[in-house]
């Protein structure tokens, strides 16, 4: 009679702390989890690594020509619209080329290029060509060059297109692109934005379009 309570009793303890057991090792095991789990998210949530913006297949992009001006009144008249401007990247060097709006330098023909290294980095470039250089900075859907061009004085621009041109497609004064065409010509400095997601097709070959201004 004494053995088997005393039986009983040593199972008893036996099955308590196999069950506490596998308990402790459960809960462990689910604090473990969360816990790595809580770790791959601050992981995740790391900033992601910056890459130099690019469009497979596209290198003519639409954009916009801007003129550094001083005056809000201006301000309107020195923005114009660039139907097309080639912006290339192979490897770690960029070219940049394109027309100068019509209705800023009275021609359709004056056509600047610029071609330097990428700094990926920084997500800048510095390019430079025959005209002056162009300092960029790159994002995920526009290029910006501030660019310098002394090379291109002395620069005579013909005002009557440059009016000709503002009577179709600028809503104030034909006057205001008269200003600015006019600092533009004794000091070349201006701002090409390169709009990334806005490429340009071509129905045939590489024909280059030109600025509709």
């Amino acid at each position: 009679m004494w053995r088997t309570a005393t039986l009983v009793l040593v199972l008893a303890v036996t099955g308590c702390a196999q069950f506490g057991g596998s308990t402790e090792t459960e809960t462990a095991g689910a604090n473990g989890g969360e816990r790595a789990t809580e770790g791959n998210g601050g992981g995740a949530s790391g900033a992601p690594a910056t890459s130099v913006p690019a469009t497979p297949g596209a290198e003519d992009f639409a954009g916009v020509y801007e003129v550094p001006i001083v005056s809000p009144e201006l301000a309107p008249a020195a923005s114009y619209r660039v139907a097309e401007i080639t912006w290339r990247v192979v490897g770690d060097t960029a070219t940049l080329e394109y027309d100068l709006p019509l209705g800023l330098v009275g021609t359709d023909k004056m056509r600047v290029e610029f071609i330097g290294p990428i700094d990926r980095s920084t997500q800048t470039a510095r390019l430079t060509g025959p005209v002056g250089t162009a300092e960029c900075t790159l994002s995920a859907t526009e290029v910006s060059c501030l660019e310098t061009m002394r090379g291109l004085l002395p620069l005579d621009i013909d005002m009557d297109v440059v009016r000709q041109v503002a009577a179709s497609d600028y809503a104030g004064p034909a006057e205001h692109r008269v200003a600015v065409s006019e600092r533009f010509s004794t000091d070349p400095i201006g701002i090409a934005r390169v709009r990334l997601n806005e490429p340009v097709a071509h129905t045939s070959g590489r024909d280059k379009g030109r600025d509709s201004d």
